[in-house]
């Protein structure tokens, strides 16, 4: 009987430390966008590019990225970003 004197405050404090911390939450924004998020998984990360479009040691597998857009003018530079136009120039060349 004597623990219910240290287990309902402790319960207590608990739920209120649970509630501050869930108002905290609201109001930093944490749950304003809530669709973005698990798209975000869905699309490629973005290679660090070296300036001659050579492996880089931290690309991990090794591929040859273009150069920048700024380096070069062709079609391929002048198309959106997220389009693959590797295999758009292929067909035309």
């Amino acid at each position: 009987m004597s623990v219910l004197f240290l287990l309902i405050p402790l319960a207590l404090l608990l739920g209120i430390a649970a509630l501050v911390a869930c108002i905290w939450s609201l109001r930093q924004g944490q749950y304003d966008d809530l669709d973005t998020p698990p798209m975000r998984m869905l699309f490629e990360d973005v290679q660090p590019r070296t300036p001659n479009g050579l492996p880089n040691s931290s690309n991990p597998r090794n591929e040859v990225v273009p150069p920048r857009p700024d380096t070069h003018h062709d079609r391929a530079s002048l198309a959106p970003k997220h389009l693959d136009t590797r295999r758009i120039d292929e067909r035309y060349t």
